[in-house]
């Protein structure tokens, strides 16, 4: 049993995952790419996209100064989701059946930027 979360060095790439709870095995997209990023949902895991660049404000280089490039990015991601929660860089892998967080990555599906 492993237990995956996004780390600084992931680079977009979709996995397929197994919930070790209920058995549902589903896609999730860890990373993101050269202009966007990826964002998911504290209570429900659900992802969206979200662009490095907005209203032509520049975001803080990942490279010069990870932990400011995720405040940033946890900044512009705080529209609320559909279920009640609040999206963020660095959110539990959930899965979309149950909710739980205890899953395991199980192969790599595809790569994409």
């Amino acid at each position: 049993m492993s237990h995956w979360k996004l780390r600084e060095c992931d680079v977009g790439t979709a996995y397929q995952y197994h919930c070790n709870g209920c058995g549902n095995n589903f896609p999730y997209n860890v990373g993101g790419g050269f202009r966007f990023d990826m964002v998911a949902c504290s209570e429900c895991g659900e992802q969206k996209y979200l662009k490095q660049l907005e209203d032509d404000v520049p975001m803080p280089d990942p490279f010069e100064d990870f932990e400011a490039y995720q405040e940033a990015i946890n900044e512009r991601s705080k529209s609320p989701c559909p279920c009640g929660g609040t999206f963020a860089y660095h959110s539990p892998i959930r899965c979309r059946k149950c909710r739980s967080t205890d899953v395991t990555r199980m192969k790599k599906l595809y790569m994409y930027d």
